[in-house]
C-alpha cells in the first residue's frame, strides 16, 4: 500500500512539469492568435481607409479566423466586401448577422445597400425602413436621419419621386434644416420644374454648406427660369410680354452660335419672325404672344439637339419651353 502511494506521489509529480508545460504552450498559442487576430483586423482597417476594399476583405477573413468569437468582425468584412462589389460574399454574411439580430439597425442598413447594389428595390425598400425603425447603439436619432436620407436619395435616383419627397418632409420637418435633406428636396423639385421651392431649398442646402456644383447649377437655372417663365403667376401682362421677347432672344442667339445645316429651316423661321418679336408689337396682339411661345416651344427640341446650353439663361430657356403648357 505505502508502495502503491510512493509510486502515485512520484507519478503526480513528474506529471506536473508536463502540465506547466503545456499550459505554457497553450498560452502562448492563445496569445499569438490573439496577436494575429489583431495585426489582421488592423490591416483591415488600414486597407478600408486606403480604398483598398478587397484588400481589407481579405483581412477580415483573415482576422475571423484567427477571432474566438467568429462573429466579432462580420460587419467589417461585410462593409469591405461591398465596397469591393463584393456582393454575394457580403449578403452571405450580413444574412447570418440578421438572423441573429433582424432588428439591428446597421445590419438592415447594410443589406439595403447590398439590395440597392443588385438592383432588388423591393427588398432595399424592406430593409430601409428596418434600418429606419431599428436598433442603433449610438446616436439612434442620427443613425436613423442618416438611414432615412439614404433611403429618399436611392428612390430619387431610381425616379421614384412621390416616396422620396415623402421620406425628404419628413427629414426637413423637425427644425434645425438638414442640409442634406434640403439639397435633396431641391434636386427633387427641379426635376418636376418646381423651381420656386427648388430654388428655396437649393438656398437653404447652400447656407448649411451642403450644396455642391451640380446643387449650384440647379439652384442658379431655378433662379433665371423664375425670372423667365412667361407662364409664372402674379406677374402683369406687360411683363409676360417682356419675358416672351427675353425667351426669342436667348434662343435665337443659341440658335445663330450652334445651327446645324439640317435645322436651318426651323432657324429660318425664327429669322423671319424676329423683327416682329418686340415689345411694343406683342404688347398689342395677345394671339402673337402666344404664337411666339409656340413657335419657340416647336424649336426647342431641334435646338437642344444641335448644341448644348452655355450658361444658366439658355438652360432656364430650354427647360421652360420644355415644360411649356405640359
Amino acid at each position: 500500500m505505502i508502495r502503491r502511494r510512493a509510486t502515485l506521489t512520484l507519478l503526480v509529480v513528474g506529471l506536473a512539469p508536463a502540465f506547466a508545460v503545456v499550459n505554457g504552450l497553450v498560452a502562448i498559442a492563445r496569445t499569438t492568435r490573439a496577436r494575429l487576430e489583431r495585426d489582421w483586423a488592423a490591416r483591415g482597417a488600414a486597407d478600408l481607409a486606403a480604398n483598398r476594399s478587397s484588400d481589407a476583405a481579405d483581412d477580415y477573413y483573415a482576422a475571423q479566423a484567427y477571432a474566438r468569437d467568429h462573429t466579432r468582425y462580420r460587419l467589417d468584412l461585410a462593409r469591405a466586401l461591398i465596397a469591393a462589389g463584393r456582393d454575394s460574399e457580403a449578403r452571405a454574411e450580413l444574412d447570418t448577422l440578421w438572423t441573429d439580430a433582424p432588428g439591428s439597425g446597421v445590419v438592415n442598413l447594410e443589406l439595403a445597400r447590398v439590395s440597392t447594389n443588385e438592383g432588388d428595390v423591393d427588398a432595399a425598400v424592406r430593409y430601409y425602413h428596418g434600418a429606419i425603425d431599428g436598433a442603433w447603439e449610438h446616436d439612434p436619432a442620427a443613425s436613423r436621419r442618416g438611414a432615412r436620407l439614404e433611403f429618399a436619395r436611392m428612390l430619387a435616383d431610381r425616379a421614384i419621386l412621390p416616396q422620396a419627397q415623402a421620406e425628404v418632409a419628413i427629414l426637413l420637418a423637425d427644425p434645425p434644416v438638414d442640409p442634406r435633406a434640403a439639397a435633396l428636396a431641391g434636386a427633387i423639385a427641379f426635376t418636376q420644374a418646381d423651381y420656386a421651392v427648388a430654388a428655396a431649398r437649393l438656398r437653404d442646402a447652400r447656407s448649411g454648406g451642403a450644396l455642391d456644383a451640380g446643387g449650384t447649377q440647379m439652384l442658379d437655372v431655378s433662379l433665371r427660369a423664375l425670372a423667365l417663365d412667361p407662364d409664372v403667376r402674379g406677374i402683369t401682362s406687360r411683363e409676360r410680354v417682356r419675358r416672351v421677347v427675353r425667351l426669342f432672344t436667348i434662343a435665337l442667339t443659341r440658335w445663330r452660335r450652334c445651327a446645324t445645316d439640317t435645322a436651318a429651316p426651323m432657324r429660318a423661321r425664327l429669322e423671319s419672325a424676329a423683327p416682329t418679336v418686340v415689345e411694343r408689337t406683342l404688347v398689342r396682339d395677345p394671339d402673337a404672344v402666344d404664337a411666339t411661345l409656340e413657335l419657340l416651344t416647336a424649336a426647342n427640341g431641334a435646338l437642344s439637339a444641335a448644341c448644348s446650353a452655355a450658361d444658366a439663361d439658355e438652360r432656364a430657356v430650354e427647360l421652360i419651353l420644355r415644360h411649356a403648357r405640359t
